[in-house]
Formats: C-alpha cells, sequence, structure tokens
C-alpha cells in the first residue's frame, strides 16, 4: 500500500522538533521542548490511526487522527494549521510532505461526501495542491487526481478540477527544458514564459496537461537510453526549445 510506504518513509527520516523559543526560561523551555518531541514520535502512529479508520470507512475518526497529525506537525514546525506550507520543511523532509499531501487527499474525499463542508473541501485540496506543485512527487500527486475525476466518482467535480488546474498551471517544472539546459538556465526560465504565454491560449490548458503527462516518460526514456536521448537532444530538442524561447527574451 503507498500510504504505508509513506509512513514508514516518515518514520525513517524522522528528524528533531523544533527548538523552544530562546527568550523562554530555560527550564520551561527544556520542558516545552521535550513535550513537543513526545508528541513528535507519536505523528507516524496517530497518522496511521487515521489511515486505519479512513480504510474502514470509519469517517469521524479519520478525520480526528488526521487533524491531530497535523496539528503536531503544525506545532513543531512554528505554525498553524491554516499556515502550514512546503517553507517550513528541508529538502531532507520530501517523505514527510508527501504524506501530509495524501492526508489532505484523503480528507478531501471525505468532505466530498457532505454538502454542506464544502469550505473544507476547498481548504484541504488548497493545501493538497500545495503541498505538490514543484515537489518532486507531483507528477504522481497530479494523475492520482486526474484519474480520479476522470473516475467521476465525486460529488464536487468542478472543485477538483480547479485543483487539478492549479496544479498544473501554477507549476514551474520544464521537465524536457530541464533535462536539456538544466532547472535554473535561460532558455529553460524563458520556456516558463512561453509556458504561460500559451496557457492564455484556447485549448492552452489541455496542451500544457498533456505536456505534463508525457515529458516525464519522455526523459525517463532518455535516461535509460543515452545513446538516444544525448544525440538527440543536442540535434534536435535544444535548437528548438531555443528558438521557441527567444521571443520571451528580456
Amino acid at each position: 500500500m503507498l500510504f504505508d510506504k509513506l509512513l514508514f518513509s516518515a518514520e525513517k527520516d524522522d528528524a528533531p522538533a523544533a527548538a523552544a523559543p530562546a527568550e523562554e526560561k530555560p527550564q520551561l523551555a527544556r520542558k516545552k521542548l521535550e513535550d513537543l518531541n513526545k508528541k513528535y514520535q507519536t505523528r507516524i502512529t496517530v497518522a496511521r490511526q487515521g489511515q486505519e479508520a479512513y480504510s474502514t470507512q470509519d469517517y469521524v475518526n479519520a478525520i480526528t487522527y488526521y487533524n491531530q497529525y497535523l496539528k503536531i506537525i503544525a506545532e513543531v514546525k512554528g505554525a498553524d494549521m491554516a499556515t502550514l506550507r512546503p517553507k517550513h520543511f528541508e529538502k531532507r523532509d520530501t517523505s514527510e510532505m508527501l504524506l501530509i499531501s495524501h492526508i489532505y487527499w484523503d480528507l478531501a474525499k471525505i468532505y466530498d461526501l457532505t454538502p454542506h463542508l464544502k469550505t473544507e473541501l476547498r481548504r484541504v485540496l488548497d493545501q493538497f495542491s500545495t503541498f505538490t506543485i514543484n515537489q518532486p512527487y507531483q507528477i504522481v500527486n497530479s494523475e492520482m487526481l486526474r484519474k480520479f475525476i476522470k473516475k467521476g466518482r465525486m460529488v464536487n467535480d468542478k472543485i477538483f478540477q480547479e485543483s487539478y488546474k492549479k496544479i498544473q498551471v501554477s507549476s514551474k517544472k520544464c521537465f524536457i527544458a530541464t533535462y536539456a539546459f538544466g532547472c535554473d538556465a535561460p532558455t529553460t526560465n524563458r520556456l516558463r514564459l512561453f509556458k504561460s504565454f500559451v496557457m492564455r491560449r484556447p485549448m492552452g490548458f489541455v496542451l500544457v496537461d498533456h505536456y505534463y503527462r508525457i515529458s516525464p516518460h519522455l526523459i525517463n526514456f532518455f535516461q535509460q537510453n543515452e545513446w538516444v536521448g544525448k544525440p538527440l537532444t543536442t540535434i534536435v530538442i535544444k535548437p528548438l526549445l531555443f528558438l521557441i524561447s527567444l521571443p520571451f527574451k528580456k
């Protein structure tokens, strides 16, 4: 199960809880830090209890456990649940962030079942998108959302579609350009501007959507077959992308 792997990865990557504020008295600060660390060490158990409740359709307890987990994480990061963002995490925390995004995903599917919880649905989907955009696992989460929408099992289909569009529009990932030139190369940055230009055109979202679905597989093929990828990139892809980017050169 994917969720079990996420729980294992997050537990494996355990890091100490955040330090208590320096201005507090040493004894009080030490006690507060000890309490925070105790909470932090229980978070994986709490998340697992939430997942078990969700899998048995015990949605009330699933919400309770998931929110308890998120509250612990927010407290450790010096935030609250409403303002928890990827900026509060370090690069080594990718497994934890992926787990957080999937907890928000489960919560979204629960809230979708209840008509009067649309506000909560929007909130958790916004958080799901926030913890997905520009992350290493973006393609996994966006595909999960796309397939869910395609099955048509949701009640609030428009809200889910808005979330999917937000991920595709806000993403700065340029898989082919990054492979060819590097993530922060001038040509790659100009191609991000090209993407924004395309998105404002009729059918622009459809084209970008197809790009995000196809390009990771293409790059994976190139990386596994360098005898094809390297010459094709040098002879065809680089010159073509460079020409496309020229109108956006400042």
